[in-house]
């Protein structure tokens, strides 16, 4: 077949193939030879199809990787506390609707839909964030919760708890990440990330200057004499999502980030066509990476 003759030369062409068949409609009799075909060669050239040129495969049991920001941990985090307050009725914020995203993805790796994976430099922020007991209890400041009850909750001891439990929840991948956290500071990836970044700089500016607006700019990062480009974390984690994709990483058919963060979120699309990873920041936006 057309597809065996691809697969001698480049499996990725058979795959497609095979993929174009099953969606066409033409060969329903067929297509669950199709599908076990496409699953056949998938396995015997995996180690040489990059995860980033599996994302369009979608009739293979692949499951999306997950990078998650420390945005999105720091939702559910919150979220917990509010939980342990019991106020539900009576303290609402935009953490009980962002904090969906965060549930939703613990819910989709419950049920083995995505993989998810914190890499160091959020597990570290998450962790210094939760040591400023001062910012956490400001969170809670306007909530009519009575201070005894504030006390008595946010204790360091029980907010370090819900923290790692948190970052064990927000871990399901078992791969190793040393080598990806290694890689990702390579000079080339450096420059290109650096150099994708400047050619956004009308968007990062403007980012920028609402961040600035909203007392939110934080430590943003000097490229080509401008501050305005996304902090130090960021950066490793776009990197990281660039090395993943890179890479053929086992039962993995796409590498996404989840984050809030503009960051990321408006230049999403570049990101994909530029270093192969995807960008979700809500259950809308994550839907079209997951497989059936």
């Amino acid at each position: 077949t057309l597809a065996d003759q691809a697969s001698e030369t480049s499996p990725l062409d058979a795959l497609r193939i095979l993929e174009r068949a099953q969606l066409s409609g033409r060969f329903p009799t067929k297509n669950n030879s199709f599908a076990n075909l496409e699953l056949m060669l998938f396995r015997r050239h995996q180690a040489n199809i990059k995860t980033s040129d599996r994302r369009y495969l979608r009739n293979l049991p692949l499951k999306p990787l997950v990078l998650v920001d420390t945005n999105i941990v720091i939702d559910a985090l919150y979220q917990r506390i509010q939980e342990k307050l019991n106020r539900s009725n009576h303290f609402e914020d935009s953490t009980n609707q962002r904090s969906h995203f965060a549930r939703y993805l613990l819910h989709l790796a419950q049920n083995e839909r995505v993989d998810l994976w914190l890499p160091e430099v959020v597990r570290g922020e998450i962790r210094n964030i939760a040591r400023s007991m001062g910012d956490v209890r400001k969170r809670f400041d306007n909530s009519f919760i009575e201070s005894e009850t504030l006390d008595s909750t946010l204790t360091s001891d029980i907010i370090e708890k819900m923290v790692e439990d948190l970052i064990r929840e927000f871990s399901t991948w078992d791969g190793s990440s040393d080598e990806f956290e290694t890689d990702s500071s390579d000079e080339d990836l450096n420059k290109d990330m650096g150099s994708f970044l400047i050619e956004h700089e009308e968007i990062y500016d403007e980012l920028t200057a609402m961040k600035e607006s909203m007392g939110d700019a934080g430590h943003r990062t000097t490229l080509d004499g401008r501050k305005i480009y996304p902090e130090q974390p960021d950066r490793k984690i776009m990197q990281y999502a660039a090395v993943l994709s890179g890479r053929p990483i086992d039962n993995v058919g796409a590498i996404i980030v989840a984050t809030h963060d503009g960051d990321f979120t408006v230049v999403a699309r570049a990101f994909e066509e530029r270093f192969g990873f995807g960008i979700a920041k809500n259950s809308r936006t994550l839907s079209p990476w997951l497989r059936s």
